[in-house]
């Protein structure tokens, strides 16, 4: 990608993002990285610091390498791509905007980043099981907080409604463990989530609401596990709970919708599969949505 930065200084590269002493004017940002059979997510969800008004343009954020991009949605100027483009829009700290930040504090490939329910804070994590709470409001973007949270790399993130707590998924390699929940700022557990098959791990989900309820899907079982809590703990054996859906293959992604009633699961079998989002009963199965 490319930088348009007036002056001689060079950017350091040991910084956890660019120097806000540069006047860095334009960027023309890359593409999120693919890989084949991987999930890629993207967080559009920029929280209530964000939310589209007139000082704030909305905002969708994704891995490149080691990199995390968040871009702005100039939807006025969406055609346009050089450097003269104008945009009366302000970037995360006040400045004016330069059509999207990039942030640089990870040593490993990045593989998921969430944005906090108040738009404060950034969740992220990478292929070396290490996850990273950083303030996205704060000029410098200081970390709160990093923890080498899992033996393998991280596949997805995903925070509570009240922005304190956090469930990671991924893969456990040797560890007993593929997902975790822990409080934001001090790392500590809040349950015991149950393992999927072989320890491997690839989408999650918090419910948005009270009760709370966090899913998560395994990478190889074509099954969605539920949690209650917190202490959050695996719900079974009340003949209510549908994990065993999917008939094949890997949960691709598990999301809420905004209120919390429903939860919906898809997977490598081509379904989609729509849950209660409190008692997590199956409501609806679609078939051959999508080929893989």
């Amino acid at each position: 990608f490319i930088f348009f930065i007036m002056g001689v200084e060079q950017v350091d590269a040991s910084n956890a993002c660019i120097p806000p002493t540069h006047p860095l004017t334009f960027q023309a940002l890359p593409l999120p990285t693919a890989s084949r059979g991987e999930t890629i997510f993207l967080d559009g969800e920029g929280g209530r610091l964000n939310d589209n008004d007139d000082k704030h343009a909305p905002l969708i954020m994704y891995a490149w390498g080691k990199l995390i991009v968040v871009r702005e949605i100039e939807l006025n100027n969406i055609h346009t791509t050089t450097a003269c483009a104008s945009s009366s829009h302000v970037g995360p700290s006040g400045a004016p905007s330069t059509n999207g930040f990039v942030y640089r504090g990870h040593s490993a490939p990045v593989t998921a980043a969430k944005f906090s329910p108040a738009g404060t804070y950034v969740a992220s994590g990478d292929s070396k099981g290490k996850l990273r709470i950083w303030a996205w409001d704060h000029e410098e973007h200081l970390p709160k907080i990093e923890l080498q949270i899992l033996a393998g790399p991280i596949k997805d993130i995903s925070w509570d409604f009240e922005g304190k707590r956090i469930v990671v998924i991924g893969d456990g390699c040797q560890s007993p463990e593929n997902a975790k929940v822990v409080q934001w700022d001090t790392g500590v557990k809040c349950g015991d989530l149950s393992a999927h098959a072989r320890k491997k791990g690839s989408s999650c989900a918090f419910r948005p609401c009270r009760p709370m309820r966090i899913a998560t899907g395994g990478a190889e079982d074509a099954t969605v596990l539920f949690h209650k809590g917190p202490p959050f703990q695996r719900v079974v054996g009340d003949g209510i709970v549908s994990e065993k859906c999917h008939e094949r293959g890997a949960i691709h992604s598990l999301r809420y919708n905004k209120d919390g009633s429903v939860l919906a699961s898809a997977g490598t079998d081509g379904s989609v599969c729509f849950y209660e989002g409190k008692d997590m009963k199956l409501i609806k199965k679609v078939e051959k949505v999508h080929k893989s």
